[in-house]
């Protein structure tokens, strides 16, 4: 059966009321009616065309639904909107009552256009469906950093880093004839172009100098690995590395390095953008080269507000490096960031990581839209603290802080899960790339060479 979108489209119209009443703020009642919605159909908008007060302190606000489907025509739909059997790519109106309560902490959702129990039993018809795995046409290749404890701390290191290495690996998820496919590959494996890559961090020691090193070379050849200048092994300390995303060209790395040579000690902190093809350039890419001269001053000005609250913001430097930048997983999408260094010796180690108001263009995150409601991926999977989705929606991957759930989804339904994965420690995602089409199949096939 294939997926409709419900395209709800909602701007704030004339509110009427009765007497001298004073009825529900539209931006009070708005999530909640998008949240009942969500639990059947994806959302875009919501638009309020009317509320009217009732006796006992009610209010029955409309909603007016816009909704475009496609043929075979959801039963969920037809039983929310008391639709009927129509052509292909057909688009209705209908409108959608809500009764609201108020309360001393506000007006809350009390009655929608089925019932509670109505609701629920649609819900648990749903989940009792069996997977079709006909209908998964996506696949996704799932990168992942997790952390180990270190037995010796590394000389002269004063962060906590110092007890921390780091794995990597991917994982192929997709759908099979009868099954689930599920595959694994030591370091980060990404499509470029024609070809697979991997990329990973290799660590070396030479006297009493320690470094890691990135990497990165075509699927099936050996990689070139750095060496530890003879400087350096002079000196005593380390450089580590720890990788936070990795796309079809760049890889973000958190690099900090303690040391001492002769007399003077050092301790740096700082985040590089590099690319895959020369991941072990000295300097990282500036922020500008990817996004423009334009966004410098917008870059700047989230250093600076983020200064202004900092804790240790006396020894924070008054702007950000445009080198020391780079993008994690946050809440739920990639996230670009910034770093502000310290001002002196004496504010040795102190560094500052703030948010910019910055999207990763497509060309370095082509897809990172999570098309299923956070708050009933959260009722289904409490534990959650991640969540990627497949383009189309027929895949979503929800992650907790010790095990990795595969749904395969059907009418907007996210169901039960159909495969679930044990994570390492700490593990995370850095890494997400989706296969779509024909492409699972040869993916599929890569991965279990």
């Amino acid at each position: 059966m294939q997926y409709f979108r419900a395209l709800i489209s909602i701007t704030f119209l004339g509110i009427l009321f009765l007497g001298c009443a004073k009825g529900p703020k539209p931006e009070e009642i708005a999530p909640q009616i998008r949240g009942w919605i969500e639990d059947f159909f994806e959302v875009q908008k919501v638009e309020i065309t009317g509320t009217r007060i009732e006796k006992g302190g009610t209010a029955k606000i409309r909603a007016k639904a816009a909704i475009k489907l496609r043929q075979p025509l959801d039963p969920v739909s037809s039983q929310v909107f008391g639709l009927k059997e129509k052509p292909v790519e057909v688009s209705t109106t209908k409108e959608l009552i809500f009764i609201f309560k108020k309360y001393d902490t506000g007006w809350k959702l009390e009655e929608g256009p089925l019932s509670q129990d109505e609701k629920s039993a649609i819900i648990s018809k749903r989940r009792g469906l069996k997977v079709s795995f006909s209908s998964v046409s996506s696949g996704v290749l799932l990168g992942l950093r997790s952390e180990t404890r270190r037995r010796e701390k590394l000389a002269l290191c004063e962060t906590d880093e110092a007890n921390k290495d780091y794995r990597y690996r991917t994982l192929w998820i997709a759908p099979g004839e009868n099954s689930i496919i599920m595959s694994e590959m030591g370091n980060i494996v990404i499509p470029r172009g024609q070809n697979f890559w991997r990329v990973g961090v290799t660590r070396k020691t030479r006297g009493d100098w320690t470094e890691d090193f990135v990497w990165a070379t075509q699927l099936g050849k050996n990689p070139v690995v750095g060496n530890i200048s003879s400087n350096m092994a002079s000196c005593e300390g380390n450089t580590r590395k720890r990788v936070l995303f990795v796309g079809n060209d760049y890889v973000s790395v958190d690099e900090g390095s303690d040391g001492i040579g002769g007399a003077h000690p050092w301790h740096t902190n700082s985040l590089k953008f590099l690319s895959i093809d020369n991941p072990r350039a000295e300097e990282g890419i500036t922020l500008s080269t990817i996004f423009g001269s334009q966004t410098v001053a917008s870059f700047q000005n989230s250093a600076r507000r983020y200064r202004e609250t900092a804790k240790d913001r006396d020894c924070l430097e008054e702007q950000a490096s445009e080198n020391s930048w780079g993008i994690i997983r946050k809440n739920r999408k990639w996230t670009v960031i910034g770093r502000i260094g310290y001002t002196s010796e004496a504010c040795r180690g102190i560094y500052g990581d703030f948010e910019t108001l910055l999207t990763p263009p497509n060309s370095i995150v082509s897809h990172d839209r999570l098309r299923y409601s956070w708050r009933v991926i959260k009722e289904r999977i409490n534990e959650a603290v991640d969540a990627l989705s497949s383009p189309s929606g027929d895949v979503l991957i929800v992650l907790t802080r010790s095990e990795l759930f595969v749904f395969f989804p059907k009418n907007h339904d996210i169901g039960n899960p159909a495969k679930k994965i044990n994570l390492k420690n700490n593990e995370s995602v850095v890494m997400s790339q989706w296969a779509t089409g024909s492409y699972v199949k040869k993916w599929t096939r890569l991965m279990r060479r």
